[in-house]
Parts: structure tokens; sequence; C-alpha cells
């Protein structure tokens, strides 16, 4: 487990032998009924790849939604999950690329309830470099705005390096490029960026990392 200031932010596995690609970031969904949830997955054209099973004080499923992006269920016993939340080192965005936006929306907010922003168009600081559309989505709240907003759906870039949909974490700091330099230092790589994109809040400086073992974040 890793923690900040003695609080849980996240956790570090070695892959299993049957994992295959290269390593990379799990984004957990929390539900408060993991097996109502799977259900629901599957209804809605997802898949569980791995049923739920009691662990590390909580009880998990590992699935895909209906665009391929593979994420897990995180049903809270002793413990809720992470402690910390928009502070340096912690998580504090999640973004999930998907070649079919709208497919995505629809699975989202059937399984889990997401509610949705107005899409807006997503690039990299130049309007004439848009690659599609960029959503919030919230959890609570009437509206969705940057007040409420968890985390993002966006077009799958063609020329991503995952090369498939998938959720990309994003971890707080207070200053990106001397993080990213950090982050070349010990052995990562800088994949894109730094760049300011318009997310939470707008504008927000952003790179895109990649750890020594292999797997991205932002």
């Amino acid at each position: 487990m890793l923690t900040k200031e003695g609080q849980p932010v996240a956790g570090l596995a070695e892959a299993a032998g049957s994992q295959t690609g290269p390593p990379s970031w799990t984004t957990y969904l929390a539900t408060s009924d993991i097996d109502q949830g799977l259900s629901r997955i599957e209804a809605e054209g997802g898949a569980v790849l791995q049923p739920a099973g009691d662990g590390w004080e909580a009880r998990t499923a590992l699935a895909r939604d209906a665009s391929g992006a593979v994420f897990e269920l995180w049903q809270s016993g002793d413990r809720p999950g992470m402690a910390l939340w928009e502070e340096f080192g912690a998580l504090m965005w999640s973004e999930n690329f998907t070649p079919d936006v709208e497919q995505a929306k629809q699975f989202y907010a059937a399984v889990f309830g997401l509610r949705y922003a107005d899409p807006f168009p997503w690039h990299f600081g130049d309007p004439a470099t848009a690659m599609g559309t960029y959503t919030m989505f919230a959890t609570t709240g009437d509206g969705v705005d940057q007040s409420n907003a968890v985390g993002s759906l966006g077009q799958l870039d063609p020329h991503d390096p995952v090369g498939q949909p998938h959720w990309m974490p994003c971890f707080a700091t207070s200053d990106v490029t001397t993080t990213s330099e950090t982050a070349e230092h010990l052995g990562g790589r800088v994949l894109s960026g730094p760049y300011d994109t318009r997310s939470k809040p707008s504008p927000m400086p952003c790179a895109s990392r990649r750890l020594p073992s292999g797997s991205g974040s932002a």
C-alpha cells in the first residue's frame, strides 16, 4: 500500500502470472453492492474478468466496460478506499479514453449513475488540434462542473501510446515540470507535455509519464 502522511492513497502489486500486457494502473470505482454492479455491467455490454472476492479489507472485482477499458469495482469493508484526494502525491482525477464516448457515457450512467457536463473540444492548448470531445462526470450534486467533477471521458487518440481504451489516473502536484523531471531522473519517461488542458481547474498543467515499470499516469 502507498501512503501519504500516513493515509492510503494507492497500491502496488506484482502482476500475476496470468496477466498479459504492460504494467498499468487500475482505476477502482466504488459500489455499495458489488454483485448488483457486476450484473449491470454484463447487462450493459461489459464483461466480468474476475468475480468478486474478499481482500485488502474490501470486496473487489475486475471488469471491462462496453468500450473495452478495464477497471475494478470496490465495495468498502473495513477500508473505505483512498483517504487523501487532490493533495500533492494523491489522486485528483481519473480519465477514461475510449473510441466511443457516447457508448461509454451510457454504460457508466447505467452501471454507476454517473452524470455528465456538456462536452467540449479535447485539445492540448490549441483548439486547432482538437481530437474529439471531453466530458467531465460527477456522482454528487445537482449539476456537473469543476466544483464536483471527479473524472472525465475523452476521445481516444489514435496515436495514444497505450493503443486501446483505458482509464488513466492523474496525480496532484504543485509543479508539473519539476515532477516530470523528477520522474525522468528516477527512470520514468515523459510521453507528452507539460501542457495546459481544459479540465479541473481550467486550464490545468498536465503531463503524461511512464514509470520505470512501464505503467502510465498523468
